[in-house]
């Protein structure tokens, strides 16, 4: 992996990078941080509630793209929703203006053949993507991008 943080993104290169997504990526997941209980919510925020169609699955985790957390209570772990990736799914996240804005905090990651490819730590504000994947992409819209030194 090839991984670089990338940092000052408007509007119009966020809804680019989507469209690069969609075009590209399988699957998609929306993590929320940490859970109080082992049930699923029964109502689900925005964006979640508009992705059911699309969802491949849920689950308990303690790890995921960029995170790996350390809970004393089992009850405690985050939930993971996997939604198939396609212009229809990815188009419900247009409805924001960052990888940043999703309710609940919720990281994101996209997967293109079962590698992470951009993931978004969104209650620090970090964007990172595999540079390997992604290519001269970034060249096409304004943003600023510095290798992570070190990424495992």
């Amino acid at each position: 992996m090839n991984m670089y943080y990338l940092y000052d993104i408007n509007k119009e290169g966020y809804n680019k990078i989507l469209d690069y997504l969609y075009k590209n990526c399988e699957m998609f997941y929306l993590v929320e941080p940490m859970a109080d209980s082992e049930d699923f919510p029964e109502e689900l925020p925005s964006p979640k509630d508009n992705l059911v169609e699309y969802l491949i699955e849920r689950k308990r985790v303690t790890s995921w793209a960029g995170t790996k957390i350390k809970i004393k209570n089992k009850k405690r772990k985050a939930v993971e929703h996997s939604y198939r990736c396609c212009k229809n799914s990815v188009e419900k996240l247009r409805f924001y203006e960052s990888f940043f804005e999703y309710d609940d905090q919720m990281d994101i990651a996209f997967f293109k053949d079962n590698q992470c490819v951009l993931f978004a730590i969104t209650h620090e504000e970090i964007l990172m993507v595999d540079m390997d994947f992604w290519q001269g992409f970034f060249k096409t819209i304004p943003c600023s991008i510095i290798k992570a030194k070190n990424f495992k």
